[in-house]
C-alpha cells in the first residue's frame, strides 16, 4: 500500500506565525488613543492569543492603516509578520482562560491629559476552583497609564519594537497600573465604552458591561 514518510511530512504554516495554538481572534477589539505620545496609536486585541490568556498590541496609527483596513486581514500569511513589525507594545493576559482583550476602550480616566487603555478580561476568575458558575467570572477590567506611556517612550528611543519574546508572552510585556474586579459570575468588563467627562470634572468617565450582575 501507500503510505508517507512521516520524515517528510511538510508542517504547515500557521495563519499567525506568533499564535502557536491557532486562531486567536486577532482584532476582536480595536481602539485609538494617545497614551502620552506625540501621536496617536491602535490598540487591537487578539483575546484567544496562547490559551484565553489574551494578548492586546499597540501599533503607531500610520502603521496600523496599511494592513487594518485590508480585505486580506484574516487570510494573508503576511499578516503576523506586518503585525509583529509594526507593534511597539504588548500587553499580556494574566489567567488563564481570562479572555483578555474582549474589550478595549481609551479614555483619561486620571485627568493627565494622556489617555489610558482600558482592557476587559470578562472571564477572570477569583475563585479557579470551579465549585459552579456562580463562583467564576467575576471579570476584570485592567487600566494602563503611565506604564503604557513607558513602554512606548522607551520603544520610541530604542528605535525598535518594544515587545517580548511571542514564544511566551506571560514574560515581558507592559504591566497593567490598576486593575477593577466584578462580583462572582458577573463578566464584568465584557463591554467598555467612553462616555467623555459627563459630570464635568475634568476626568474621562467610563461604561462598564456586566451583564450577569445580580
Amino acid at each position: 500500500g501507500s503510505g508517507t514518510n512521516a520524515n517528510t511530512v511538510k508542517k504547515a504554516t500557521p495563519l499567525f506565525p506568533f499564535e502557536p495554538l491557532g486562531f486567536g481572534m486577532t482584532g476582536f477589539a480595536v481602539t485609538s488613543g494617545a497614551y502620552g505620545q506625540n501621536r496617536k496609536d491602535v490598540a487591537f486585541s487578539i483575546p484567544k492569543y496562547d490559551r484565553y490568556y489574551g494578548m492586546v498590541l499597540v501599533t503607531p496609527i500610520d502603521a496600523a492603516n496599511s494592513f487594518l483596513t485590508a480585505f486580506d486581514l484574516y487570510t494573508s500569511e503576511k499578516f503576523g509578520d506586518k503585525l509583529m513589525s509594526s507593534a511597539v507594545a504588548s500587553l499580556p493576559g494574566h489567567q488563564l482562560g481570562e479572555f483578555f482583550g474582549y474589550s478595549l476602550c481609551s479614555a483619561d480616566v486620571d485627568g493627565d491629559g494622556a489617555d489610558e487603555l482600558l482592557v476587559g478580561a470578562p472571564m477572570y476568575s477569583d475563585d479557579l476552583g470551579f465549585k459552579g458558575v456562580g463562583d467564576v467570572s467575576n471579570g476584570r477590567v485592567y487600566i494602563f497609564g503611565e506604564s503604557l506611556t513607558k513602554a512606548l517612550t522607551n520603544a520610541s528611543s530604542r528605535g525598535i519594537p518594544g515587545l517580548p519574546d511571542f514564544g511566551n508572552t506571560r514574560v515581558g510585556g507592559v504591566k497593567p497600573d490598576f486593575f477593577m474586579t466584578g462580583p462572582a459570575g458577573s463578566q464584568f468588563g465584557r463591554t467598555l465604552v467612553a462616555l467623555g467627562d459627563l459630570d464635568r470634572d475634568n476626568y474621562d468617565d467610563v461604561a462598564v458591561g456586566a451583564p450577569f450582575e445580580n
